[in-house]
């Protein structure tokens, strides 16, 4: 059977998605919420986050940044506090309780991707990233010629 690059692409995703979610559930989270709650941590420090940058950043709708937050906030990861710039906005911290997730989370990743790539040599690593960083340029490139641009929207 002949080996198609995307076919192969998705498979390796479904692969690491499903791995990650398992690991990340052991810690008690999803794969989305740890990664809407790194994003808190990483910007928090600098600005202020609302649930309208999750939604940005993240490019989903305010249903699904609502019900990733309001799970977060049970389980005592995040609080939502009154922003002292607008009255009206909840800004988004998280807790210690989330901090020390995050952070669990995080360390199962590094070894995750460790064991990725044990036994693979430092050489076929970088050529890896190599055809990684050709194929995705190749798609950035012909984004344009492949599809019609507005056709690709999804609401």
């Amino acid at each position: 059977m002949q080996k198609h690059v995307g076919r192969e692409l998705k498979t390796l995703n479904n692969l690491l998605y499903r791995t990650i979610e398992c690991e990340s559930s052991k810690v008690g989270i999803s794969l989305a919420q740890s990664r809407i709650l790194f994003y808190i941590i990483k910007n928090s420090k600098d600005n202020p986050v609302f649930q309208k940058d999750i939604e940005s950043e993240f490019n989903i709708r305010r249903s699904s940044a609502t019900d990733h937050l309001q799970k977060l906030e049970k389980k005592g990861y995040i609080e939502r506090i009154e922003s002292s710039s607008d009255k009206r906005l909840k800004e988004i911290i998280a807790t210690n309780l989330g901090i020390d997730v995050q952070k669990k989370t995080y360390d199962q990743v590094i070894e995750f991707e460790r064991i990725m790539i044990q036994d693979i040599k430092e050489s076929e690593m970088e050529t890896f990233y190599q055809v990684i960083d050709k194929i995705k340029k190749n798609l950035e490139k012909n984004r344009g010629v492949m599809n019609d641009k507005d056709a690709c929207k999804i609401d």
